[in-house]
């Protein structure tokens, strides 16, 4: 009926475009007869109940803000006020044919004047309730879900599980009473496992090659250089395992997945090597939120609104080409426990732990920070340089020699079906091996630099001068005297930034890098542990004794010397025993 004593004819309802056997009667949603009829606030929210639409709350915290759904067989379909008022005004608009449309148009002239703003204040905050847990304030909700040793991917012709042992296609018939799911988690195709070598593995692997110098090739073929060495091989594991976490949705493990490129360095950054490629095809699995990283957390409090876009549904945060200044520590709060996000003029959203998205990183630098807090937070990947090698010689990926086909876009149903079923065999991999690390001995030194100075510049070069330039300059046979290493340094590096850098200060970031560094010791002719019991003076041509500063690695060709410089406290015994590598 659409007012007191209104007819009431009967029609089928085309629903999200799919025909569905139900009858319908036109909305009863005012009150009043003729020119007097308004919109009741009352039965447009009974309406709107009985065709599904609720409220869902994410935690037992009443004044979080809550989204509006329309519940369609089991199927959570998110709504906004506009939504849901083109949803009725379009209703409406079905029985413009019947026999009943001089109602029917009174009701569309009623509804479309009755604006989003009034809709979501004087009828949506009153509907219906749902959430997860018993509370008095909503009615319990089950929402079918991942546990720590099952993972369920849906697609239109059934559901595939996979555990550690097995990848299986079953109907929805036989998954069960679990429970209802967001509808961003159904994907909208049909799925055949297909365990083929796909072209997206084949673009992963590639994404892992990295050049080696030793190998050159008498064709002029540049592919050759980047064989699928063992390191190769450890990389694409781990980046296969990191792909099964982020399309797991269960939350046992909270890490950051970081995707970064080899050949960055803390100041210069290195891309096109298909690591951006990789996170966004996380968004054919689960619902993908962009943030831009270049405008993440510019300030020191942070941006509370950089989450506001995350929603029930949202699988994955993907924070995109973040800034090399960015603080890995801003994240902490965000990866352990609920998420708690605020948008502008809105009440803030709290998603549970068990609930909330994983997170991924694409960056061209080295993260800042270092230590276990930071390490127990991130699953780093080190992508290789084969697909910037390949815009440098200017290919494309897509091309015969490589892909031979676009990914995604000029995608066969064969081709969907081997990206799919690749992604349930990292799941599967993910299961049995959890977040598997990497052969990360560039980063690892990298992110060693950022956690002894704060400014890039500086952070670089100590670790070049550590890793190359003392070598270069021989500074590892007798050593440099430490003003002089400090003039070095203040000649490469700014002034405005140097000024802050006194010697005193270098030499203490250098001997903390050097201690931390696998492989590297510090005057090693001297014993103990602190910079200062390795002090190690020199008499100059001057008469004076100044201290000098001489790091070995374990792969340095040292001469050995009867006896380094004129150090009047020389260990000689443990000199030439850490030299032959005797202990």
């Amino acid at each position: 009926m659409s007012g007191e004593g209104c007819p009431t004819p009967k029609i089928k309802s085309d629903r999200n475009n799919e025909m569905k056997d139900i009858n319908q009667e036109i909305p009863v949603i005012t009150t009043g007869e003729g020119s007097k009829q308004k919109i009741s606030t009352l039965l447009l929210r009974k309406y709107l109940e009985s065709e599904g639409f609720g409220q869902f709350m994410t935690t037992n915290d009443r004044t979080t803000k809550r989204f509006f759904f329309l519940n369609d067989e089991n199927v959570l379909r998110i709504f906004s006020a506009d939504n849901i008022r083109a949803y009725v005004i379009k209703n409406i608009e079905t029985f413009f044919e019947g026999d009943d449309i001089r109602q029917a148009l009174i009701l569309s002239d009623l509804m479309s004047r009755f604006s989003s703003a009034l809709l979501e204040s004087q009828v949506l905050v009153f509907i219906q309730c749902f959430g997860e847990l018993d509370n008095n304030d909503y009615k319990k909700m089950e929402l079918a879900s991942d546990d720590p040793n099952t993972c369920f991917i849906r697609f239109l012709n059934g559901v595939v599980v996979i555990n550690k042992d097995a990848i299986s296609l079953i109907s929805y018939s036989h998954l069960g009473d679990q429970g209802a799911v967001w509808e961003n988690s159904i994907i909208r195709k049909n799925i055949e496992i297909n365990e083929k070598k796909g072209l997206y593995e084949q673009f992963c692997l590639n994404a892992m090659r990295v050049r080696d110098p030793k190998v050159s090739s008498s064709d002029g073929d540049w592919k050759r250089e980047y064989p699928v060495s063992n390191n190769v091989q450890k990389n694409f594991k781990s980046l296969r395992s990191s792909i099964g976490y982020l399309l797991h949705a269960d939350n046992t493990i909270q890490k950051a997945v970081v995707y970064i490129d080899r050949n960055s360095t803390i100041t210069k950054e290195e891309g096109g090597n298909g690591k951006t490629v990789v996170m966004k095809s996380i968004q054919y699995f689960r619902d993908r939120m962009s943030v831009n990283g270049k405008q993440f957390y510019k300030g020191t409090g942070g941006d509370r609104f950089a989450f506001s876009g995350v929603t029930p549904s949202t699988g994955l945060i993907h924070i995109d080409d973040i800034d090399k200044n960015f603080d890995f520590k801003s994240l902490f709060a965000f990866l352990t426990g609920d998420l708690e996000t605020e948008g502008k003029g809105t009440n803030k959203v709290i998603i549970t732990e068990d609930r909330k998205p994983k997170f991924g990183i694409t960056t061209n630098y080295v993260l800042q920070g270092g230590g276990q807090s930071h390490a127990r937070r991130q699953h780093i990947v080190e992508f290789g340089d084969y697909w910037n090698r390949c815009n440098k010689q200017g290919e494309a990926p897509w091309e015969q020699e490589h892909l031979g086909k676009r990914l995604f876009n000029d995608f066969s149903q064969d081709d969907w079906n081997q990206f799919y079923t690749f992604g349930f065999k990292c799941i599967q991999l993910f299961l049995r091996e959890g977040l598997v690390d990497g052969a990360m001995g560039l980063y690892e030194e990298k992110q060693l630099a950022t956690s002894v100075a704060s400014e890039p510049e500086v952070q670089e070069w100590i670790r070049n001068y550590v890793m190359e330039r003392r070598v270069d300059l021989n500074h590892q046979v007798n050593g440099v005297a430490d003003y002089a290493l400090h003039a070095l340094f203040a000649g490469d590096i700014d002034p405005t930034i140097a000024k802050c850098w006194g010697k005193t200060r270098l030499m203490k970031a250098l001997h903390e890098y050097v201690s931390k560094l696998d492989g590297y010791d510090w005057n090693p002719h001297k014993s103990g542990n602190t910079m200062s019991d390795r002090r190690f003076l020199v008499k100059e041509d001057d008469g004076i004794q100044r201290p000098y500063i001489k790091i070995v690695s374990d792969s340095d060709s040292v001469a050995i010397v009867a006896k380094p410089a004129n150090d009047e406290d020389f260990d000689s015994e443990r000199y030439f025993t850490k030299l032959l590598c005797l202990d």
